[in-house]
């Protein structure tokens, strides 16, 4: 499980190079007795870049990340991923990893990382 519970919180991933990166985010946020579901489909990353995938958290909200998805679907090219969650000031890395054509890495909601390879197999 991953909490972001402040405005300035953010999740975020970083291509190291030109491919083709997909990435799919969800979260659940709770303020006070409300429950409310999100997601966040962004644009294949084509460049060297890092993206914020997670969205600005409400005020008085603590936004649990349920779901993180990153494939690259670039025919050929690897890429070196890297997850990092931020408070604006500090940043924190949560995982890096390479990518290989088709591969993809999944955050669960159990909090566990997913590795698999282009025909949907996982890692040992």
């Amino acid at each position: 499980m991953l909490n972001l519970a402040s405005t300035s919180d953010l999740l975020r991933v970083t291509a190291g190079s030109a491919s083709d990166i997909e990435v799919y985010c969800a979260w659940v946020d709770i303020a006070a007795a409300v429950i409310t579901p999100g997601r966040n489909i962004l644009a294949s990353i084509t460049t060297a870049t890092t993206v914020t995938v997670s969205g600005t958290v409400p005020a008085s909200t603590v936004r649990n990340i349920t779901h993180l998805n990153i494939t690259n679907n670039h025919a050929s090219e690897s890429c070196t991923v890297t997850v990092d969650v931020t408070d604006g000031t500090n940043t924190a890395e949560l995982m890096s990893f390479t990518l290989l054509s088709g591969e993809n890495m999944v955050f669960n909601e159990q909090g566990r990382w997913v590795h698999r390879d282009a025909q949907g197999a996982e890692y040992p």
